[in-house]
């Protein structure tokens, strides 16, 4: 890490009995973060921004395979959201779930319950998805035979709060490199 990120600081939900499934990576040189709190399935803080000296909360999320565990999850972003509620809140990352059917090609076509939960979630913590361009399905199974299957299940959700101050901001879903998820870059556009 220390060979490739000179300068860079990093937090990970990595504990005794697991590795770590969310990193978060930032330049000392462009900000500053303050963690809020982390489980298995997000790492929550605090990013100070140098140039403007303001604050947005972030939630790196890589939600769990299981719906039973992910739920938990979801009630810890809705508590989050609404504890934040006045300031500028993103919650981006791997969410294992779909918001609508066309987001789901190939697979089941089966509409799963977990993800009726996931919607009401968004709709409870008052989010909505960051406009955005690029890859619109944000992960693969990468496979050229007839098994082929691709969703978005990986989103940039923000609340009210951050779309009053960076009505400009967006994300862009960048294909996927080695990894079979694509990378969302979110760019403020501050003013």
């Amino acid at each position: 890490f220390n060979n490739c990120f000179d300068n860079w600081f990093f937090l990970s939900n990595s504990q005794p009995t697991e590795s770590g499934r969310v990193w978060v990576c930032w330049n000392s040189e462009t900000c500053a973060v303050k963690l809020c709190s982390m489980s298995n399935h997000h790492i929550f803080c605090e990013v100070l921004l140098h140039a403007t000296k303001a604050s947005i909360f972030a939630t790196f999320v890589y939600a769990d395979n299981k719906h039973t565990v992910r739920k938990t999850f979801f009630e810890r972003m809705v508590h989050i959201s609404h504890v934040k509620s006045n300031s500028p809140c993103v919650f981006l990352g791997d969410f294992k779930a779909i918001r609508y059917r066309q987001e789901n090609i190939g697979g089941s076509s089966v509409w799963a319950n977990d993800n009726e939960e996931f919607i009401t979630c968004i709709n409870s913590a008052d989010l909505t998805d960051l406009s955005y361009g690029g890859c619109q399905f944000t992960w693969a199974n990468k496979r050229a035979d007839g098994d082929y299957n691709a969703t978005k299940i990986d989103r940039v959700l923000v609340n009210e709060d951050w779309l009053v101050k960076y009505p400009e901001s967006s994300a862009s879903f960048l294909p996927s490199g080695i990894s079979d998820h694509s990378p969302a870059v979110v760019n403020i556009n501050e003013t």
